[in-house]
């Protein structure tokens, strides 16, 4: 079997390094303190698989497509409320089995040569793009900057051949969040070269003091 080139140009997955790391350290009697994936060590709680299952009721047939209308009400209107921002359940919500399932496969149905990614940075994106045969263009994350995209910094040429710009806040995996200047910034760009301006915002509830991060559509 020959595989795809860009699946043999590819580095093996950081978590699965990781992993190997780990495996190699324990054979060799290290103490290891996991700070990896950040998986639940503990199990879920009986009464909330108990009501899993009682929630259960038999069907058949293959899931839609497009998701559950309800499911999309339900997402559009927490959008709503967390966010204040009025989405078209019909249009502009597409459920899918996870946010990787999502960030992989986005850069294959938008249009420019190159995929903006921050750096370091969640791997997802970046091989998601370089799959739908994108170049791939790196934003330095620096400590000294509050581990921020210098967007400024990019030039026209690369703007103007953009087709979608990652951001990741709070941020994997430095913890960062970004003040609502930067989306502001990367919305006007975004609006200027005509390019996708994607969030990936995982950590979006996991926040201290009582206002919650900012997100891009707000």
């Amino acid at each position: 079997m020959r595989p795809s080139p860009t699946l043999q140009g590819l580095r093996a997955y950081p978590f699965t390094r990781l992993t190997e790391a780990k495996r190699r350290l324990a054979d060799q009697g290290v103490e290891i303190l996991d700070f990896g994936v950040g998986e639940p060590r503990e199990e879920t709680p009986r009464f909330i698989r108990d009501a899993l299952v009682a929630a259960l009721e038999p069907r058949h047939g293959y899931p839609l497509a497009e998701g559950l209308p309800e499911l999309r009400a339900a997402v559009a209107a927490w959008c709503g409320r967390r966010f204040g921002v009025d989405l078209d359940p019909d249009r502009e919500v597409i459920p899918t089995y996870g946010s990787k399932e999502a960030i992989f496969h986005l850069a294959q149905v938008v249009g420019g040569d190159l995929v903006a990614v921050p750096a370091p940075g969640y791997p997802v994106p970046e091989r998601g793009a370089l799959f739908a045969g994108k170049e791939v263009v790196e934003l330095p994350l620096r400590a000294e900057d509050g581990f921020l995209p210098d967007l400024d910094a990019v030039p026209p040429e690369v703007l103007s051949r953009l087709g979608l710009l990652w951001l990741n806040y709070p941020s994997n995996p430095t913890a960062a969040v970004a003040p609502l200047e930067l989306y502001e910034r990367a919305a006007a760009l975004a609006r200027e070269h005509d390019f996708v301006l994607a969030s990936d915002e995982a950590y979006s509830e996991i926040y201290f003091g009582a206002e919650p991060p900012a997100s891009a559509p707000k």
